[in-house]
């Protein structure tokens, strides 16, 4: 086994200002909420630790906390959180947890720990305060928006914005929006359209519709099949995954079984998002795996259990309670 690095120290309340590191960051939108749910689990465990050590679990005590249906889906959950820096995990083996802690990677280690939020001048900043440092903010114009006509973005807004991108929705409203809203936001020196990804070519799309079509085994209803895909305007990286989904499920026994009759039409399954379907793990072994296994299970969990923790038996093994 794995020996796990050495535990930091943490401050005062470091799971608090762990989840406002990660909001700031748009965690959520830039790794996903599962992930950010991962995340805030292993931080607020930490918290009830009393930050004297990593926190264990097992994948089956996981699965139900961060919504995950099977131990593949939290093991790409989990190894998402280490490659963006946020999370270090040890790897357990049957009848041994895995370890966990987080931490906040440089790329978010330069925020300050103010509010991000539509009126942050609401916020009294106490001085005295274990965490927050920064000062109180400036008063509200009367205009609503919080700015000086013509700025559309507060200083902490921007700040997020460091990390979001261009695809992280500004907290202004369209003007659509302001057309039909009154309050804080309706003036119109504050309103900002949402940019939208451009269309390809139509040379590009077909040629991409091609590898699709090229790829699907079941080649009905081409020109439904066609007006969904250029509906879905993918990327190349979304075209990759959905051609890796395609290879994969033309191998399973629905897709297989009575030659075929069973593959949903091409239109249906690029509507209902089928390439975000998992594989089965239920074959596979969960040593192989590398899965955190308790004493006992015999095959990987597909189906996340109520929370539950292990309990000593008269033998001193643990088992599940």
């Amino acid at each position: 086994m794995t020996a796990a690095p050495a535990y930091p120290p943490r401050p005062a309340y470091f799971a608090m200002k762990f989840i406002r590191a990660m909001v700031k960051a748009c965690v959520a939108n830039e790794h996903g909420p599962q992930i950010f749910t991962l995340l805030a689990t292993v931080a607020a465990t930490e918290d009830s630790a009393k930050y004297l050590r990593a926190v264990t679990f097992y994948d089956s005590q996981l699965m139900p906390l961060v919504g995950a249906q099977s131990q593949d889906t939290l093991a790409r959950i989990r190894a998402k959180a280490i490659a963006a820096g946020w999370l270090t995990y040890t790897p357990g083996r049957k009848g041994v947890p895995g370890s966990y802690y987080v931490q906040i990677p440089a790329s978010a280690a330069t925020f300050t720990d103010g509010p991000v939020d539509e009126n942050p001048s609401e916020y009294v900043v106490d001085s005295s305060a274990p965490v927050r440092t920064q000062s109180r903010q400036k008063p509200i114009p009367p205009h609503g928006c919080g700015h000086k006509p013509g700025e559309c973005a507060d200083a902490t807004a921007t700040q997020a914005g460091r990390m979001c991108g261009p695809s992280l929705p500004s907290p202004s409203p369209s003007p659509e929006e302001a057309a039909n809203r009154s309050g804080s936001l309706a003036h119109g020196d504050c309103e900002k359209k949402t940019a939208k990804r451009p269309l390809k070519p139509a040379a590009a799309t077909d040629e991409a519709f091609g590898r699709f079509w090229d790829a699907y085994p079941r080649r009905v209803n081409k020109q439904k099949a066609r007006e969904a895909f250029t509906k879905l305007n993918p990327t190349p990286e979304l075209l990759a995954t959905i051609l890796e989904a395609i290879a994969w499920q033309r191998q399973t026994h629905d897709w297989k079984k009575n030659g075929g009759e069973f593959i949903p039409y091409p239109a249906s399954w690029l509507n209902g998002k089928r390439w975000e379907d998992e594989p089965s793990v239920a074959a596979r072994s969960p040593a192989d795996l590398g899965y955190d296994v308790l004493p006992g299970e015999a095959k990987p969990v597909t189906i996340a259990p109520p929370m539950c923790l292990p309990t000593p038996s008269a033998n001193g093994k643990a088992v599940r309670a």
